[in-house]
């Protein structure tokens, strides 16, 4: 009987628990070692934030997306080297501080490699402003750390539908 009651009170427990689901794309510009071997950068994400409000002060949540680097062609000295694609699969913890329809957040996990490419730590701050209240842009930076010394990162704009 205590299990009993214990399982119930728990399931009305994870029920009350809301949650805002946001899903969105991004784009931007390679920055740092990546600016030399690779051309732009665009990806997708979505993002789970627990909390009943969709404006309170402090959320945090989780998110999964994919993140593809478009290879670039160089020429140095008359050679010319085509650098693949490199695509990524980033899963982070989130957290935002908003005030005033505005805020600021940060994502942090592991990025696993999807092509040719090593994953590596991802972290991606970022600041944006909430769009009648369905809709959020962002400007962010994020950066992959595979561990051999390098770092592929980009800056860019990020556009969200709250769910």
């Amino acid at each position: 009987m205590k299990n009993l009651f214990i399982l119930i009170l728990s399931v009305f427990m994870i029920s009350s628990i809301q949650a805002q689901l946001k899903v969105g794309v991004h784009g931007g510009a390679p920055v740092g070692d990546a600016k030399d071997i690779y051309q732009s950068s665009w990806g997708i994400n979505g993002y789970y934030m627990f909390g009943e409000e969709s404006d309170a002060l402090i959320k945090f949540g989780v998110g999964a997306g994919w993140i593809h680097y478009l290879g670039d062609e160089v020429t140095d000295t008359g050679v010319t080297v085509e650098y693949d694609d490199a695509s990524f699969l980033p899963l982070y913890a989130a957290g935002r501080i908003n005030f005033l329809g505005l805020f600021a957040g940060i994502d942090a996990g592991y990025a696993i490699g999807l092509t040719d490419v090593d994953g590596g730590f991802y972290w991606k701050p970022m600041v944006g402003v909430g769009l009648f209240k369905i809709l959020e842009l962002n400007l962010f930076y994020h950066s992959i750390y595979p561990g051999d010394g390098v770092d592929i990162s980009s800056v860019g704009l990020g556009l969200y539908l709250k769910l």
